[in-house]
């Protein structure tokens, strides 16, 4: 008889803990809840950066910048621990982000080069890609095995509730019950979604990698130079797209309630219970495009008899979309997560609510 999925998820889960034993010699059952969050932009020595201080100064400004940190949550099995920045070599960090631009630009597969972490042998039979989604990062690690190559890792980076699209999709439903680890991080964070504050990066091990076992312990530290590498990788902003986030529970619960409140126009339906609640409404554009208006409530502030916290109206054009924002109408301040993080799930569930429709759209 095979492997249940719970029993995979188990063995997984405690490879990840032999990985990070093999790293660092250990691992800590404490439940971590950030992280030092400063920019870590400056990399002078601690020498060149006393060097211009004067003895007769009350305090001495040693930068702070240099021991900037990321959370490293392991999705196999909740454990967290901070990464400093200044563990990453500038060289690798440069490297890396020049092959960052190759996959988010063009969407290659990128081997597993020589300057990055990465086993002692057979380094050619691994590669990576990455992907960039609402606001987050996305990335997969494979191992060529037999004709195609096996996914092994997948991992996310984002800062707060930026990327959680991203977030959700590796994180699914946290590590499997066990009393080998500790219980999944409860995080302090102002929105309806359990992220962490500040830079994150949650990592998830494959069942791919069973057969390999801990002489993958590379994949502890290779995300956390990526993840480095792309927070600091130079990038101008885009414009919001309509992708099809079609493996993401979070957009297809904003998709099923964008599909019942236009069922029964004027009428707002909860996004989940106790959460978002929103009026969706067919409009159209000055040039005949299909456009959809929204009324939103934050979570906890509904009241069928008061209007909206925010209107917004979504649109296509050649850029992706067009989202405008009316005056607000209601005394309701802007939920904190609206801009973080709503609006970004709107768009993708608009664009599956269009695509399934066949509306034509723009871009």
């Amino acid at each position: 008889m095979g492997s249940s999925q719970r029993d995979i998820d188990v063995l997984l889960g405690k490879l990840a803990i032999a990985m990070e034993t093999r790293v660092h010699g250990g691992v800590s059952m404490d439940v971590a809840t950030g992280a030092n969050n400063r920019s870590p932009l400056d990399r002078r020595s601690l020498w060149e950066r006393l060097a211009a201080v004067s003895p007769a100064d009350g305090t001495l400004p040693i930068d702070a910048n240099a021991d900037a940190e990321l959370l490293h949550v392991t999705a196999n099995n909740g454990l967290c621990r901070p990464s400093p920045h200044s563990q990453i070599r500038k060289e690798m960090e440069e490297e890396l982000q020049s092959q960052l631009r190759q996959a988010l630009d063009h969407g290659s597969l990128i081997r597993l080069s020589h300057g990055v972490p990465g086993p002692v042998t057979g380094r050619d039979a691994w590669a990576w890609t990455a992907v960039e989604a609402s606001g987050g990062l996305f990335a997969v690690v494979y191992r060529e095995a037999g004709e195609s190559p096996s996914p092994s890792a997948v991992f996310a980076a984002g800062t707060g509730k930026r990327g959680f699209l991203s977030w959700e999709a590796v994180w699914q439903s946290g590590p499997p019950p066990n009393n080998a680890w500790p219980k999944p991080p409860l995080w302090e964070t102002e929105g309806p979604q359990d992220v962490p504050t500040g830079r994150w990066l949650v990592s998830r091990l494959l069942p791919a990698l069973l057969p390999i076992g801990e002489s993958a312990y590379w994949l502890v530290s290779f995300p956390r130079c990526l993840a480095w590498a792309w927070f600091l990788l130079d990038r101008p902003s885009r414009p919001a797209q309509l992708t099809l986030e079609a493996e993401s529970p979070t957009v297809i619960r904003w998709y099923h309630a964008i599909t019942r409140s236009l069922e029964r126009p004027g009428c707002a339906v909860e996004v989940e219970p106790g959460g978002w609640c929103l009026a969706a409404f067919n409009e159209a554009s000055s040039a005949g495009e299909p456009c959809l208006a929204f009324g939103l409530w934050a979570p906890g502030v509904f009241n069928p008899n008061e209007g909206a916290s925010a209107m917004l109206m979504i649109c296509p054009d050649e850029d992706g979309v067009r989202i405008a924002r009316p005056p607000d109408r209601s005394g309701f301040a802007r939920h904190p997560d609206l801009d973080d993080y709503v609006e970004s799930v709107l768009v993708a569930a608009v664009g599956i609510y269009w695509r399934k429709h066949d509306l034509p759209l723009g871009g």
